[in-house]
């Protein structure tokens, strides 16, 4: 049929305008084009590749056309059904935003806010990093074998305990999770978004110098990647010191 062929055919979707959150994944091609018409959403651009690609056929009831002498036809098909809406066409990426606020960057500023939530998950993954209080981190490396400790990177998170890195990850009790871009997730647990991970990680670490920290109470804690720092007892013991020194400067001014 002739929208098989792909020769000069320029391809569209349209959903209801309730699934835009689906289309985010849609951002890294940044040829297509965006209109809004009611209820509505139309994207128009699309290769012969991409209108087949997961990417498309996994959106929810996505309506798949090609445009042939200003009509649309619906993909597979030979008679028009309706002509090409008059419609404001913005490129994909202004249209689609994700941005963050000034302030709660729990939240991105797009036409409508989208919440970045976790839902649960029943995927198996691996444990990346852990977060464990200091005491008990103190008293495992005491006698811990140094290759135990290889690979290992860490620093004090909220003043009690220890956020470790790297794997294998120590046998300690703690928080688990593993990582997604620059987001640390709990095990158990995604994003509900998954798919648009790598933007919402463009947008909370555009520098790349952060991890990202997602639990189920509080709103993302961003931690910069140089606070890290080879897990080792001499590390941890200069680290302890220094808190130690803070902490009497503080009571003594």
């Amino acid at each position: 049929m002739e929208a098989n062929a792909g020769n000069g055919l320029e391809y569209w979707i349209c959903v209801e305008s309730k699934w835009v959150d689906s289309l985010f994944g849609l951002r890294e091609w940044s040829h297509l084009k965006i209109a809004f018409e009611n209820e509505l959403i139309w994207v128009r651009g699309f290769s012969a590749s991409e209108i087949n690609s997961s990417k498309v056929l996994s959106l929810p009831f996505v309506k798949r056309l090609y445009s042939k002498d200003g009509h649309l036809v619906a993909y597979g098909q030979k008679l028009p059904l309706r002509p090409e809406p008059n419609q404001l066409w913005t490129p994909i990426q202004r249209g689609l935003r994700i941005e963050l606020p000034k302030q709660n960057f729990n939240f991105f500023g797009i036409d409508q806010q989208l919440n970045v939530r976790l839902i649960e998950s029943e995927k198996e993954r691996s444990v990346q990093a852990c977060l464990v209080p200091l005491t008990t981190l103190g008293k495992y490396i005491q006698d811990a074998p140094d290759i135990r400790l290889k690979n290992l990177y860490w620093t004090v998170f909220e003043e009690t305990q220890a956020l470790i890195i790297g794997t294998p990850i120590l046998p300690l009790l703690g928080n688990d999770f593993y990582v997604r871009e620059c987001f640390l997730i709990p095990l158990g647990y995604q994003l509900e978004f998954e798919s648009l991970t790598h933007h919402f990680a463009k947008a909370l670490n555009e520098d790349g110098r952060h991890y990202v920290i997602l639990n189920l109470v509080n709103a993302p804690t961003k931690i910069s990647k140089n606070d890290f720092v080879s897990l080792s007892r001499g590390s941890f013991r200069k680290t302890m010191e220094a808190m130690k020194n803070i902490s009497q400067l503080s009571s003594e001014l």
